[in-house]
């Protein structure tokens, strides 16, 4: 009999038999079937198990990190306490690693997993690391066969965290919503994902533009996916030193358009906002060539 699961060394075995209804069973040559039997003991010659488990796969969804580990028979089912010696990283360029504290840690020692809650949920995208360190006061990660499984540093997470999070407008630095050439309006915007949906952008009707307190109304809007920026052409030209505000509202959000990822997270309105106007006023030439000229002199 080929099982279903390895039996581990030392573990208690039972085998039972029913002549099966619709074909023949065991049986000799002869066609005599065997008996039935129930709760045969089974001598177990399973070899003691020397190997201790092995990390296999390490995934992130929400604050649900899952560990899997390769080995032969079950992990210990134990309960592990507090981080049981785990430490989650995220990564970032800017802030280098930054500890992620772990919440608790749960074996199942069936599926060969360990299920850490981390304090907060990982978002999409973000770059995650683990690292284990056997306890000193406790047993730690094992087999059933009490084999520790051996400490690892700086593993890299898959994850699976779903992108649920719409675009948003950066309102502050070079990125800030801005005017130049007086009439295209630059929208700059943050998104985990890599670009915005650039083939079912908003529609020009649902911005309202405002120069000093009156409506400019919007001639054309291009998204340009790949650098999260939606760029609205303005019918009127702006003048240096105007007051210029700019709003958002999806006016349709049941269609397919709007500003959105490619996931199809859509934003679904920007509050009045203040654009910085970089028009430059025209400026009298004085130089040679194109100085001012009376009488042609």
């Amino acid at each position: 009999l080929t099982l279903g699961r390895a039996a581990a060394p030392g573990e208690t075995v039972h085998v039972s038999y029913a002549k099966p209804a619709a074909s023949n069973g065991v049986q000799d040559a002869a066609g005599n079937a065997a008996v039935n039997f129930s709760n045969e003991a089974v001598t177990n010659n399973t070899p003691a198990d020397t190997t201790p488990p092995v990390i296999n796969t390490t995934t992130v969804n929400g604050d649900q990190l899952v560990l899997t580990y390769t080995e032969t028979y079950s992990l210990d089912g134990a309960t592990l306490t507090g981080n049981a010696g785990f430490t989650v990283a995220s990564l970032t360029v800017d802030t280098g690693a930054t500890t992620i504290p772990v919440n608790s840690a749960v074996v199942n020692g069936a599926a060969k997993t360990v299920t850490l809650t981390l304090s907060r949920a990982v978002v999409y995208g973000e770059l995650v690391r683990v690292s284990y360190a056997k306890p000193a006061t406790s047993n730690g990660v094992q087999d059933a066969a009490g084999n520790a499984a051996a400490s690892f540093s700086d593993r890299d997470v898959v994850n699976d965290t779903p992108d649920t999070a719409a675009p948003q407008l950066i309102t502050t630095g070079d990125e800030r919503p801005t005017i130049t050439d007086g009439i295209y309006l630059g929208l700059h915007f943050s998104d985990a994902s890599s670009s915005l949906d650039d083939s079912n952008g908003p529609a020009k009707e649902d911005f309202t533009v405002l120069v000093n307190g009156a409506a400019n109304t919007v001639a054309a809007v291009t998204t340009e996916g790949m650098y999260k920026i939606v760029l609205l052409t303005l019918s009127t030209p702006v003048q240096s030193g105007q007051r210029v505000t700019v709003s958002y509202q999806d006016s349709t959000p049941g269609n397919d358009n709007g500003i959105q990822d490619p996931t199809g997270n859509r934003l679904l309105s920007i509050p009045t906002t203040v654009v910085m106007n970089d028009t430059v006023a025209p400026q009298l030439i004085t130089t040679d060539g194109a100085r001012p000229k009376v009488n042609g002199n």
